[in-house]
Protein backbone atom coordinates (compact mmCIF):
# COMPACT_ATOMS: atom_id res chain seq x y z
CA UNK A 1 0.00 0.00 0.00
CA UNK A 2 2.59 2.89 -1.13
CA UNK A 3 1.09 6.43 -2.14
CA UNK A 4 3.40 9.33 -3.41
CA UNK A 5 2.54 13.16 -3.62
CA UNK A 6 0.28 12.36 -6.35
CA UNK A 7 -1.43 9.45 -4.61
CA UNK A 8 -0.94 5.61 -4.11
CA UNK A 9 0.83 4.04 -6.57
CA UNK A 10 -1.60 1.47 -8.15
CA UNK A 11 -1.15 -1.31 -10.71
CA UNK A 12 -2.43 -0.03 -14.48
CA UNK A 13 -5.23 -2.61 -14.43
CA UNK A 14 -6.76 -1.04 -11.10
CA UNK A 15 -6.34 2.32 -12.26
CA UNK A 16 -8.62 1.59 -15.26
CA UNK A 17 -11.13 -0.55 -13.26
CA UNK A 18 -11.06 2.76 -10.53
CA UNK A 19 -11.42 5.24 -13.67
CA UNK A 20 -14.63 3.46 -14.85
CA UNK A 21 -15.97 2.72 -11.55
CA UNK A 22 -15.90 6.09 -10.99
CA UNK A 23 -17.37 7.26 -14.17
CA UNK A 24 -20.55 5.08 -13.00
CA UNK A 25 -23.12 5.95 -11.11
CA UNK A 26 -23.51 2.41 -9.93
CA UNK A 27 -19.92 1.52 -8.52
CA UNK A 28 -19.38 4.34 -6.16
CA UNK A 29 -18.43 1.10 -3.65
CA UNK A 30 -15.98 -0.15 -6.24
CA UNK A 31 -14.20 2.90 -5.66
CA UNK A 32 -14.32 3.26 -2.03
CA UNK A 33 -12.81 -0.59 -1.70
CA UNK A 34 -10.48 0.04 -4.22
CA UNK A 35 -9.11 3.35 -2.59
CA UNK A 36 -10.01 2.71 1.43
CA UNK A 37 -6.62 1.17 1.77
CA UNK A 38 -5.04 4.07 0.68
CA UNK A 39 -6.42 6.75 2.81
CA UNK A 40 -9.90 7.76 0.94
CA UNK A 41 -11.38 10.73 2.39
CA UNK A 42 -14.42 10.77 3.84
CA UNK A 43 -15.12 14.06 2.64
CA UNK A 44 -16.85 14.15 -0.45
CA UNK A 45 -15.12 17.09 -1.40
CA UNK A 46 -11.67 15.65 -1.50
CA UNK A 47 -12.95 12.49 -2.71
CA UNK A 48 -12.29 13.49 -6.73
CA UNK A 49 -9.01 15.26 -6.09
CA UNK A 50 -8.07 11.67 -4.30
CA UNK A 51 -9.06 9.45 -6.90
CA UNK A 52 -7.78 11.67 -10.09
CA UNK A 53 -4.15 12.07 -8.21
CA UNK A 54 -4.23 8.10 -8.14
CA UNK A 55 -4.94 7.91 -12.15
CA UNK A 56 -1.38 7.77 -13.93
CA UNK A 57 -2.18 6.52 -17.32
CA UNK A 58 -2.38 8.16 -20.96
CA UNK A 59 -5.68 8.68 -22.61
CA UNK A 60 -3.62 6.23 -25.03
CA UNK A 61 -3.84 3.41 -22.29
CA UNK A 62 -7.01 3.56 -21.45
CA UNK A 63 -8.26 3.99 -25.15
CA UNK A 64 -6.24 0.75 -25.92
CA UNK A 65 -7.36 -0.95 -22.26
CA UNK A 66 -11.44 0.51 -23.70
CA UNK A 67 -10.65 -1.47 -27.46
CA UNK A 68 -9.85 -4.59 -24.89
CA UNK A 69 -12.59 -4.58 -23.13
CA UNK A 70 -15.55 -3.77 -25.06
CA UNK A 71 -18.24 -5.85 -22.68
CA UNK A 72 -17.12 -3.00 -20.00
CA UNK A 73 -17.74 0.11 -22.51
CA UNK A 74 -21.20 -1.77 -23.25
CA UNK A 75 -21.66 -1.62 -19.11
CA UNK A 76 -20.60 1.76 -19.05
CA UNK A 77 -22.83 2.81 -21.98
CA UNK A 78 -25.57 1.73 -20.58
CA UNK A 79 -25.15 2.84 -17.04
CA UNK A 80 -24.49 6.04 -18.31
CA UNK A 81 -27.91 6.43 -18.78
CA UNK A 82 -28.73 6.25 -15.46
CA UNK A 83 -27.59 9.85 -14.72
CA UNK A 84 -29.58 11.71 -13.36
CA UNK A 85 -28.57 15.08 -11.84
CA UNK A 86 -27.57 18.26 -14.14
CA UNK A 87 -24.89 19.55 -14.91
CA UNK A 88 -23.14 15.87 -15.67
CA UNK A 89 -21.69 14.04 -18.27
CA UNK A 90 -23.44 12.33 -20.99
CA UNK A 91 -23.07 9.59 -23.53
CA UNK A 92 -26.04 9.06 -26.41
CA UNK A 93 -25.97 7.73 -29.59
CA UNK A 94 -27.34 9.58 -33.29
CA UNK A 95 -29.54 8.36 -35.80
CA UNK A 96 -26.05 8.10 -37.73
CA UNK A 97 -25.02 5.23 -35.00
CA UNK A 98 -22.20 7.40 -33.80
CA UNK A 99 -21.71 7.72 -30.02
CA UNK A 100 -22.40 11.62 -28.63
CA UNK A 101 -19.95 12.72 -25.15
CA UNK A 102 -20.68 16.01 -23.64
CA UNK A 103 -22.06 17.61 -20.91
CA UNK A 104 -25.37 18.09 -19.77
CA UNK A 105 -26.48 21.28 -17.85
CA UNK A 106 -29.70 22.84 -19.49
CA UNK A 107 -28.95 21.22 -22.91
CA UNK A 108 -26.22 19.36 -24.22
CA UNK A 109 -22.59 21.19 -24.47
CA UNK A 110 -19.14 20.21 -25.08
CA UNK A 111 -20.16 17.50 -27.51
CA UNK A 112 -17.45 15.63 -29.29
CA UNK A 113 -18.75 12.47 -32.06
CA UNK A 114 -17.00 9.51 -32.38
CA UNK A 115 -17.34 6.57 -34.71
CA UNK A 116 -16.61 3.33 -31.98
CA UNK A 117 -17.62 2.64 -28.52
CA UNK A 118 -13.95 2.54 -27.18
CA UNK A 119 -13.10 6.22 -28.29
CA UNK A 120 -16.33 7.31 -26.78
CA UNK A 121 -16.19 5.59 -23.96
CA UNK A 122 -12.16 6.22 -23.45
CA UNK A 123 -12.93 10.63 -23.79
CA UNK A 124 -17.00 9.95 -21.45
CA UNK A 125 -14.00 8.82 -18.83
CA UNK A 126 -12.08 11.17 -19.47
CA UNK A 127 -14.11 13.78 -19.07
CA UNK A 128 -16.15 12.77 -16.24
CA UNK A 129 -12.77 12.50 -14.07
CA UNK A 130 -11.67 15.95 -15.47
CA UNK A 131 -8.86 15.13 -17.48
CA UNK A 132 -7.75 16.11 -20.78
CA UNK A 133 -10.59 14.98 -22.92
CA UNK A 134 -9.22 12.86 -26.54
CA UNK A 135 -10.37 15.49 -29.21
Amino acid sequence: MTTNSRGPKLPLSTQFELAYAASSVNNYRRVKAILEPYGYPTSTADQKEFLVKSLTFTADQLLEYSQEHLDLCKQLFTDSGDKRSSPNTFMSMNKNGQYIVGLYDKGMQDTQTFDTLAEAITDYVLFSLGLQRLK
